[in-house]
């Protein structure tokens, strides 16, 4: 058989014989023994079209034995209460140079004829490492990118060869080339970040690169640039970068190359937006939270690369990663449904602010000793109405209540200190958000669609100023506009 590299976004070309040697029988499965793993003769890794990994496998029917019986596993579930769910399986095959694992994994289908039966299983990510070669370059393959929210340099001398991946020069590195047919040579654009004590390349991909419903681009880390960041933190370049494009973007995964550019291990992951139509994802237009047109591009990029440390800093601090999360997930909700989760996750990042702010704010009405003083008569006298019941406590709570700031107050109190001026429009959003939660909406949906955008903004604002952005904090109409 031909040994192809993996050389685009189509994850259908991995070359998973090289890796899913089933004949070593150094199998080891959980829960998913209705598969005799000893007995498969093919297994086979692909993708739909969605994007969603499949696994197909197959064994010969053999003839039944008390041999063939004795060998079956059985995995005891060690529980003490009754199994609610569908345990996730887990499949791993090594070799004496690569272990393959296949996580999460759920038999879909059962069937075949009377020579051989067949297995289809979905699987949620599979990981390859090479326990022979420490990695020289680790390459992620992402959807759903967008070039107007991310400008790219573009330049015939940066070339993208596809035989090896790494082949060419690319960034500040020059790698040994390889004899490869013109068709293979690929000019795109690419952008060079530092982050931290290291550096990665975005590089564009055009439409004969992954599917073409999708912008695709890749995100490349090298050794030679410092190190190659962990997952957490390739996972933060990511909410970064998609900030800056106003997508979310959609990693499917890595290859993991060595100096020569050979393909040595790969992680292959589902595309992560359950219970939506990626597709569709990926077809919508991207919003921006700032409008860089007019900007000259060493401008703009040196405006991406200087708040990129920062942004990993407070990433951690204010929970980004769920007000990002949310962020994206709200965007496919249905108006105005998605106001209350908008709301959610402005909320929780200013809590989050108050707790970790460095002069620690107060976000009471009154100060605290004065409000005491005022309030002791008061207290004295409920205390007294209500001591016969089991209420007391209650009521004394609920006074002392009265000196905290209510959601709205301390939304305008944040944005006083952070220097960020709202107007009536961004009061009425934030506002809004109590109709839908409490079910009480009117059916104006063309003012809920504003309400939403005016909101997708504010939160785009709020992230901006709290990175120190100097700029204009985007034009507030021009998501309406937009839409």
């Amino acid at each position: 058989m031909l040994k192809r590299k993996l050389d685009s976004l189509l994850w259908e070309q991995i070359p998973t014989e090289e890796y899913l040697s089933i004949n070593c029988r150094n199998v080891e499965q959980e829960y998913l023994d209705e598969i005799p793993f000893e007995d498969i003769y093919e297994l086979r890794i692909s993708r739909d079209d969605n994007y969603n990994i499949k696994v197909f496998c197959a064994r010969d029917v053999l003839p039944y034995s008390k041999e063939n019986d004795k060998k079956k596993k059985t995995i005891k579930l060690n529980t003490d209460n009754e199994l609610t769910s569908i345990p996730k399986g887990k499949l791993c095959i090594k070799d004496d140079c690569y272990e393959t694992t296949l996580m999460h994994c759920y038999i879909n289908e059962i069937g075949g004829n009377l020579f051989k039966t067949e297995y289809k299983l979905s699987c949620d990510k599979v990981v390859c490492i090479n326990k022979q070669h420490a990695p020289f370059a680790l390459r992620e393959w992402v959807l759903n990118g967008s070039q107007e929210g991310l400008r790219f340099y573009v330049n015939n001398d940066i070339s993208y060869k596809i035989e090896g991946a790494t082949y060419g020069l690319y960034g500040d590195f020059d790698f040994p080339h390889k004899s490869v047919s013109p068709e293979a040579e690929y000019q795109g654009g690419f952008t060079h970040i530092r982050y931290k004590d290291t550096a990665f390349d975005i590089h564009f991909m055009n439409s004969s690169y992954g599917p073409k419903w999708s912008v695709n681009f890749s995100i490349s880390y090298f050794e030679k640039y410092g190190r190659i960041p962990d997952p957490e933190e390739r996972e933060i370049i990511r909410d970064y970068l998609g900030f800056f494009m106003g997508k979310r973007l959609i990693c499917l995964g890595n290859s993991i190359y060595d100096a020569s550019g050979n393909v040595i291990g790969f992680e292959i992951d589902n595309s992560h937006i359950a219970g939506f139509n990626i597709q569709d994802i990926c077809k919508k237009v991207s919003m921006p939270p700032i409008d860089d047109s007019s900007d000259a591009l060493d401008d703009y990029v040196n405006e991406l690369q200087n708040h990129i440390d920062e942004f990993s800093d407070l990433y951690k601090k204010l929970d980004f990663d769920f007000l990002f999360r949310s962020y994206w997930y709200a965007k496919e909700v249905v108006v105005p449904l998605d106001i209350p989760i908008l709301a959610s996750a402005l909320e929780h990042l200013v809590v989050i602010w108050y707790k970790e702010a460095e002069d620690n704010p107060e976000t009471t009405l009154v100060g605290k000793k004065e409000f005491s003083r005022r309030i002791k008569p008061v207290k004295d006298v409920v205390k007294k109405c209500f001591d016969d019941t089991e209420y007391k406590d209650r009521m004394i709570r609920s006074i002392e209540s009265m000196n905290r700031m209510s959601v709205s107050e301390r939304f305008e109190h944040f944005f006083n200190i952070i220097g960020l001026e709202i107007g009536e429009m961004e009061k009425k959003a934030l506002s809004a958000r109590n109709f839908p939660a409490h079910g009480n909406y009117h059916n104006n949906f063309d003012e809920y669609h504003k309400m939403s955008q005016i909101y997708r903004s504010l939160i785009n604002r709020v992230v901006l100023k709290l990175l120190n952005y100097e700029g204009a904090n985007g034009d507030l109409l021009r998501p309406l506009l937009r839409s």
